[in-house]
């Protein structure tokens, strides 16, 4: 009884995955970010310009001292019109325009379709990149992922980046 109960716990989660991974949604508009004061304007990156940037999740605590802060020129990769059963990868830029060590805590997917690859840090002033590789499924349309950077950036410490791609 008890690996019949296992057995079906794991199916349930494969069938949620799947449905999750394969569901199309509307693409977000493109919208410039813009970039903070003492921020100097990084390389180009092979994406469209992108988003607002989110929002700040807590508030936070009032700054003392010098601080990190986590700059991303876009905040939409448009992988365009794919093939569907294929995997794309992009790369990300970010920066940390702040006068403090930046900490990337995490880069999280919105779905198990999605793989990262990540910087832990970043000193003041320096750029790093963060690989964005998406398993194409072959359901066609628009759809729409995320992954949501979090670091010890105070004022932002929470920044979703969406991943916008159309299957044919």
């Amino acid at each position: 009884m008890k690996k019949a109960m296992m057995t079906l716990n794991v199916l349930l989660i494969a069938a949620l995955l799947m449905i999750g991974c394969s569901s199309s949604e509307e693409p977000v508009a493109e919208q410039p970010q813009q970039p903070a004061p003492q921020a100097q304007s990084p390389a180009p990156v092979t994406t469209t310009p992108a988003a607002v940037s989110s929002p700040p999740t807590a508030a936070a605590p009032p700054a003392t001292g010098p601080q990190p802060k986590l700059f991303v020129p876009v905040t939409k990769l448009d992988f365009g019109t794919q093939r569907g059963g294929k995997k794309i990868e992009r790369m990300l830029t970010i920066k940390n325009t702040g006068k403090a060590e930046l900490k990337i805590e995490s880069v999280v997917p919105s779905c198990g379709c999605t793989a990262v690859d990540f910087p832990k840090s970043l000193s003041p002033g320096k750029s790093g990149r963060i690989k964005v590789a998406i398993e194409i499924g072959n359901s066609p349309g628009s759809h729409t992922k995320s992954v949501t950077i979090k670091s010890n950036d105070p004022i932002q410490p929470s920044l979703q980046v969406d991943l916008v791609f159309n299957v044919k």
